[in-house]
């Protein structure tokens, strides 16, 4: 939608009936970069990136444990 609206949004890809009195009235080529932004800014500043410990973390930690691991190394 955003590479649609933003890229071909006032050549002639997009009819005359769509393109005159919607996308460029109202300045619809900003809309979607605008909501991805705010998307982006949101997840930012509300995710918590720091979660637990992946899987592969969480197998080694098993294996670390084991004898047999230390008589390979």
């Amino acid at each position: 939608m955003v590479l649609v609206i933003t890229g071909l949004g006032l050549t002639d890809a997009v009819p005359k009936f769509i393109r005159e009195p919607y996308i460029a009235r109202y300045s619809m080529k900003a809309w979607p970069v605008i909501i991805i932004w705010g998307k982006i800014v949101y997840e930012l500043l509300f995710t918590d990136f720091v979660r637990q410990k992946s899987k592969i973390d969480q197998q080694f930690e098993e294996f670390k444990g084991k004898d047999w691991l230390m008589k390979i190394s």
